[in-house]
């Protein structure tokens, strides 16, 4: 809503209590009525048909100079019309702040989101993580001192929810009907998966993927999306977006897991290397979790490697085979290196 020049002096005149003495304790009362969290419908609409009355009756408001403020739409008219927008305003913002507290969220999400009926928040400050579970069957895990908003009945072209903290989404998938989720700057969408979103102490939001495929972008005020600097995740990736910078800084998980079903990742021994070539142990861990294991020295793909690594998880698969080759391994962004080494018949044992 564009607001007129109008308007914003009568939200400074109320403000600095300069308003007509009844029609400032008649706007006083009814603000009071609903910050007292009561069900006096019956006496806050008696109190509106009194401002609206009081508004009448004026023919011009007198500020304290003496100057009157010209009638340019007709003097009731104007005023009923700007009273509308002042008690509009009011009860969004009780409702926003009695719903979701002091939380940061972009312009156009709060009125997108109180303007709906039947909203529902989780505010979780106990020790333990909550599971809430959504209209649609979606699971989310929420973190102590997390908060979740989300409709009662989710809409038929997309599911929204607002994330304050840190949770967990195992999201039913919908093809026709994306699931989005908003929290703190970035907006994150998915189909049907599983991720985690989490506050950073630098400033900024990382998502992070576990199953499925999601898109991570800044959101924008009132939820109009361009298409560009958006990031797209597969399992076992992250990305953290910096609010200052908006800046996005992609990497892989801390604790990567097999995203392959197939039986040859699940059986006992499933990674139970015997003189097997680096690059077939290569292969077979990029396909069992959906990353990429790239060498600086082309040479050391032939070299034999022998190991047991089926009980370790990927990064300490991957220490272990560094020192079998006596290489180096870092993670740089969302791939793994392996640089430097040679073929040294080495056995390491778990």
């Amino acid at each position: 809503m564009k607001l007129s020049g109008g308007f914003i002096k009568l939200l400074k005149r109320y403000r600095e209590g300069r308003l007509p003495r009844h029609i400032r304790e008649d706007l006083d009362t009814w603000h009071r009525l609903f910050s007292a969290d009561t069900e006096k419908q019956d006496e806050r609409k008696e109190i509106e048909d009194r401002i609206w009355a009081g508004i009448e009756r004026g023919t011009r408001l007198t500020v304290e100079n003496g100057t009157n403020i010209p009638d340019r739409v007709g003097t009731g008219a104007w005023w009923k019309a700007a009273a509308a927008i002042v008690l509009v305003v009011g009860a969004t913002v009780y409702f926003y702040n009695k719903s979701f507290g002091s939380q940061d969220v972009l312009p156009g999400q709060t009125a997108k989101a109180e303007a709906t009926a039947g909203w529902k928040v989780v505010s979780h400050d106990g020790p333990e993580s909550r599971e809430v579970f959504l209209p649609d069957g979606s699971k989310v895990v929420l973190q102590p001192g997390g908060k979740l908003r989300y409709p009662a009945v989710f809409s038929p072209g997309q599911r929204e929810v607002f994330l304050e903290g840190s949770g967990f989404f195992d999201v039913k998938r919908e093809v026709d009907r994306p699931f989005v989720v908003f929290s703190g700057q970035v907006l994150t969408r998915v189909l049907g998966t599983s991720f985690t979103i989490r506050p950073v102490a630098a400033g900024g939001t990382e998502v992070a993927v576990v199953t499925g495929k999601v898109t991570v972008e800044k959101a924008t005020p009132d939820d109009k999306r361009e298409g560009k600097n958006r990031v797209i995740l597969t399992p076992n990736r992250k990305v953290t977006f910096f609010n200052q910078s908006e800046h996005y800084v992609t990497g892989l998980v801390d604790e990567p897991r097999l995203v392959s079903d197939e039986t040859e990742y699940l059986l006992p021994g499933a990674f139970n290397f015997d003189e097997t070539p680096l690059h077939a142990v290569i292969e077979k861990l990029e396909k069992a979790y959906g990353v990429e294991i790239t060498v600086s020295n082309d040479e050391i793909l032939e070299c034999p490697v022998t190991a047991d690594l089926t009980s370790d998880n990927l990064y300490e698969k991957m220490e272990i085979i560094s020192a079998v080759l006596q290489s180096r391994v870092e993670v740089n962004g969302s791939t793994i290196l392996l640089s430097g080494g040679g073929c040294k018949k080495i056995n390491a044992k778990p």
